[in-house]
């Protein structure tokens, strides 16, 4: 079952969606130990193992010493694609894979909205938006912290993220570690439309 099978059916709880980031920034790492970044990180590409742990899938790996050498095919690009993937000079970086992680959390609490999505902004171009370097808008149901972990993932500029998937993590659990209550209400809406 992919994540965006499982959360079509049930919309993600607060510690829920922190575990999600967790499991992905764990299989990043792995990654990143055998010197590959994954360049390919959307809801579609993620697993939910029996044992209740995400896992990714369908790799489209690239060696990180050879990244200056790769392109992205067209066909690869989605919603969840960092942005310098869309330039025509753009380059895979060892961050692309850290932005899209970010950007399904950002989904996931923004109501299952992309960022600038909304009633008068349809979804194509909200992420014609995104790709520009617009700065991200808070995402809706966030709190203050979550949404600075977010943000620095989701940076259009790839020097401002976090710049190991173990950054993120570490970040993650530290936000998980001093958050006082869990929420066990859904966020939002489900990632119905997720690719």
């Amino acid at each position: 079952e992919t994540l965006a099978e499982v959360l079509a059916g049930t919309p993600m709880t607060q510690s829920g969606a922190v575990n999600l980031g967790v499991d992905l920034c764990s299989a990043l790492c792995s990654l990143r130990e055998a010197g590959l970044i994954h360049r390919n990180v959307k809801p579609s590409n993620v697993y939910l193992s029996s044992s209740g742990h995400y896992l990714l899938g369908d790799l489209g790996i690239a060696k990180i010493d050879e990244l200056k050498y790769c392109s992205m095919p067209e066909t690869m690009l989605s919603s969840f694609s960092a942005p310098e993937l869309f330039s025509l000079l753009g380059t895979i970086e060892p961050t692309t894979d850290i932005y899209s992680v970010g950007l399904i959390l950002y989904r996931i609490f923004n109501g299952n909205h992309a960022p600038f999505e909304d009633e008068n902004t349809s979804a194509k171009a909200a992420d014609r938006r995104r790709v520009t370097g617009e700065a991200l808008p808070v995402p809706m149901y966030a709190d203050y912290e979550i949404s600075e972990i977010i943000l620095k993932a989701c940076a259009f500029k790839p020097e401002d993220r976090y710049q190991t998937p173990q950054e993120l993590q570490e970040a993650l659990l530290e936000y998980a570690a001093l958050a006082e209550q869990w929420s066990d209400h859904p966020i939002a809406q489900s990632l119905r439309e997720a690719c």
